[in-house]
């Protein structure tokens, strides 16, 4: 299992995570982890900013002005930074994913917005945007979600009360 998943199902179970968590759920939850939040007015295509200085002072900038969703994937990202203990870290929208550290980062954050202990057995979403639609987290964050627990199930034996969200199952209603 990699570091950002195991770090993820860390933080799920001792903040207790149900089902997703909600926005004021994820300032808290960065809040209690020791991370200083801030907004500011990025232009362009700069939605959020995370820097750990050196004497360990974290610091998460978001963008004013994000969609409920954009803002839950960019608390959730900085979240993964923090405890993948990036020293920096920028989320540019159509530009990063491309590095191991930005992966585990989008790897953490879809684990955090979508826990184990969502889904219930026997029902079904048709499409990934109606999981999107129903959490408010964004279709590819939602798609990399279903992709990682496709790739855990293939090249690991995940324990079952830790496996990952049920491929296809639909997520029970929670707090947003």
């Amino acid at each position: 299992m990699s570091s950002a998943v195991q770090l993820a199902l860390a933080l799920i179970k001792k903040y207790r995570l149900e089902g997703p968590p909600g926005v004021y759920q994820l300032y808290r939850i960065a809040r209690s982890e020791g991370i200083i939040l801030t907004r500011f007015p990025f232009k362009g295509r700069v939605k959020g900013r995370y820097v750990r200085t050196g004497d360990g002072i974290a610091l998460l900038t978001v963008k004013k002005g994000l969609s409920r969703p954009e803002l839950k994937h960019m608390l959730a990202y900085g979240l993964g930074q923090h405890c993948l203990n990036v020293t920096s870290g920028i989320y540019v929208h159509g530009l990063t994913g491309g590095g191991e550290e930005e992966n585990a980062a989008e790897d953490f954050a879809a684990l955090l917005l979508l826990p184990p202990e969502t889904g219930s057995a026997g029902t079904k979403f048709q499409k990934i945007h109606e999981v999107a639609d129903a959490f408010h987290i964004p279709a590819p964050l939602v798609r990399r979600r279903f992709n990682l627990e496709e790739r855990l199930a293939k090249h690991e034996h995940v324990v079952q009360e830790n496996a990952p969200f049920p491929a296809g199952a639909r997520p029970a209603a929670g707090r947003l």
